[in-house]
């Protein structure tokens, strides 16, 4: 039964996956031939503001063509590199209708372009599959949490931790007895206090900011804590809060 539970969650993932890497797919050649991206091949982003440029702030006194030469080239490089990173869908498409030219010419698909090229298209395919993937890949994990949880009576801890409840918290405490043996105490608290207050009875005679005085260890004090929980106007902790014993285990000495 776990190992069919577990091949099913495999194979899911594995599924949506692959249902996603053709969904991207589909979604680029679509783009390609009814939207026309890439066909004006690279940089038509940086062609297209050098001729809006050009056209709406003309440059009568050559000072372009000067800061080019002042900055080697920096001036437009910087600018090309800049439209081109922004244009992620272009790079995409134009590599990949380079890739595709060249397989039905008989070419191998990577010799048709460059290795910056083959960078920036495999590096913003990975990038929308993970746009695509991460909630999808969210979705099926919380499916499986939940149907573990609520009809396979497992991974209750994976499932209530990623709820993020601040509440219903437990933890585990040991203890040695003088004759050897082990004790196991489990304790939980219903309710946690998310504010507090100072307890006055810790730094009386008997609290434990005044145990040191006598020589007794803050912990041994009658008031160990310094603090009590805000939500409660007496001094004595409410019933919600107190820490509750719902296990205990004792493992004698051998």
């Amino acid at each position: 039964m776990r190992f069919a539970y577990a091949a099913a969650h495999c194979l899911t993932h594995v599924s949506v996956a692959v249902m996603l890497l053709l969904m991207l797919e589909l979604g680029t050649e679509v783009c390609i031939r009814h939207e026309h991206i890439g066909q004006d091949g690279a940089h038509s982003l940086y062609n297209w503001y050098r001729k809006f440029e050009a056209e709406h702030f003309p440059d009568p006194h050559g000072m372009r063509p000067r800061l080019e030469a002042w900055t080697l080239g920096l001036y437009p490089g910087a600018l090309k590199a800049g439209f081109a990173l922004f244009d992620v869908p272009e790079a995409i498409a134009v590599a990949r209708t380079a890739m595709c030219a060249a397989s039905s010419s008989g070419v191998a698909k990577l010799d048709a372009i460059s290795r910056p090229q083959a960078w920036a298209y495999y590096s913003g395919m990975l990038a929308y599959y993970w746009l695509l993937a991460t909630p999808a890949v969210a979705l099926v994990f919380g499916l499986y949490l939940y149907v573990s949880v609520c009809w396979l009576g497992c991974h209750f801890d994976e499932a209530f931790s990623s709820l993020r409840i601040p509440h219903f918290k437990a933890l585990t405490r040991m203890h040695v007895t003088k004759a050897g043996d082990l004790e196991i105490y489990t304790l939980a608290m219903h309710k946690v206090p998310t504010a507090w207050r100072e307890d006055p009875r810790w730094a009386g005679h008997n609290g434990g900011g005044g145990a040191p005085a006598k020589g007794v260890p803050a912990h041994a004090a009658k008031w160990p804590s310094r603090w009590l929980p805000e939500s409660t106007n007496k001094l004595a902790d409410d019933e919600s809060l107190e820490m509750t014993l719902i296990d205990y285990v004792r493992v004698a000495r051998r």
